[in-house]
């Protein structure tokens, strides 16, 4: 759960998740500078995810589910009257949940076995901040709070029997977008939405995130906290694409983005160790214990994320995203990890880019009234993506959501 990405638009381009430029609610769960960047031109925006990830697994009975739910308000302080100040602050709620399915022990006795089913949520607040001067820098952190709890459900315990454990840990996130190839031109001054110029743009982004830094999961009874999956993110983009602008808003006609990221697991455990003394009459125990890399870990800038080599401990992503008209988005991607390596495709059909459409076809039907206001200030997106393994079968795995944006 706590390495998951709930995004159908980040699993379509193989798992690009702190670089691709979005709107999704649900980007300040993996990197949290998403949000000042997303305050900059949104009040409000909430999604929802769902998905049942077909792994068959030893002893359980029923699929595990993940679920995840977001919201997030910002405010570009560049907007009050008189204010130049280039600023945006943004807050964040979201929400993940695994349910681990049903799964059963075998009893010593001859009672049947016992039955159990696990579930783990995380719920994370986020804040971040943004500065729109020549480039967008984005700064995030979140603060999640984590619980586990597996319950017996078997006939042995009718009233149930819970094992809990919980937990706190920190994100930090650093979002970067260049723009070095903006409007040659200022927008017109008369015509309104049927008078635009049409502009070349090239943006370059690069992020990092860290994520899990905490001591761990305490669990019922337990002395020595289970360390969470504390992991690194380095991530490179490119954008190049054809941008409408007008007096009232940009479209964004046509784009290609293609982007690499490096993923790497930062913690290892060090297992028990058992020394004898010369004559064999006692020993001494080294306990196991976690062991942290550094926050960059394994990950190197020229191999993994220009090259995109695999050294074999860090995970190589890379995504393909074609966006014609803010109306279709079509995804390709791939994700190298060790020896296995899946392929990942998808889609998005946004409501932004139909208003946009209408709006360029008949100026006067989005100049006032509430077809306008839903035009300039609303808008609503749904994403698909299917990732395949190309060594693990029956592995396949379908992501959904739907995302609603106020501008």
């Amino acid at each position: 759960m706590l390495r998951g990405i709930p995004s159908p638009e980040a699993e379509g381009m193989g798992a690009i998740s702190s670089t691709l430029v979005t709107e999704n609610a649900l980007s300040t769960s993996y990197n949290p500078g998403y949000l000042g960047v997303y305050s900059q031109t949104h009040f409000f925006n909430a999604a929802t995810y769902t998905s049942t990830i077909p792994v068959s697994r030893p002893g359980y009975t029923t699929e595990p589910s993940y679920n995840a739910s977001a919201a997030n308000v910002g405010f570009n302080l560049d907007r009050l009257q008189d204010a130049s100040l280039p600023l945006s602050i943004g807050l964040g709620f979201s929400t993940n949940s695994v349910k681990g399915g049903v799964f059963s022990i075998p009893n010593m006795s001859p009672l049947p076995p016992d039955e159990f089913v696990e579930i783990e949520r995380s719920n994370m607040y986020s804040i971040g901040i943004a500065v729109n001067y020549f480039v967008q820098l984005g700064i995030g952190v979140t603060y999640k709070d984590i619980r586990s709890r597996v319950t017996n459900i078997s006939s042995t315990y009718p009233n149930g029997r819970d094992f809990e454990s919980n937990g706190t840990a920190f994100d930090f996130g650093v979002f970067l977008k260049a723009p070095l190839l903006g409007l040659l031109s200022p927008p017109m001054e008369e015509g309104g939405l049927a008078m635009a110029s049409t502009k070349p743009f090239l943006d370059i982004t690069t992020s990092y995130n860290l994520q899990n830094v905490g001591p761990g999961m305490i669990q019922t009874d337990a002395t020595v906290p289970d360390p969470f999956p504390r992991n690194a993110t380095m991530g490179l983009g490119v954008k190049l694409g054809m941008t409408s602008h007008s007096r009232i808003q940009d479209w964004e006609l046509v784009s290609l983005t293609a982007a690499r990221e490096a993923n790497d697991l930062l913690v290892s455990w060090h297992n028990q160790d058992t020394t004898w003394s010369a004559d064999g009459q006692y020993y001494t125990i080294d306990p196991s214990y976690p062991v942290y890399d550094g926050i960059g870990g394994s990950i190197q800038v020229a191999n993994n994320l220009l090259l995109g080599k695999n050294n074999g401990k860090v995970e190589i992503r890379s995504g393909l995203q074609l966006n014609l008209g803010e109306i279709l988005f079509l995804r390709l991607g791939s994700i190298e990890h060790g020896v296995e390596t899946m392929s990942t495709s998808g889609f998005g059909i946004h409501l932004a880019g139909v208003w946009q459409l209408l709006g360029r076809a008949d100026p006067d039907l989005l100049d006032g009234g509430i077809l306008g206001f839903l035009g300039y200030h609303f808008d609503l997106q749904f994403d698909y993506a299917d990732v395949r393994s190309h060594e693990v079968a029956d592995r396949d795995l379908t992501f959904k959501s739907l995302n609603i944006i106020v501008r």
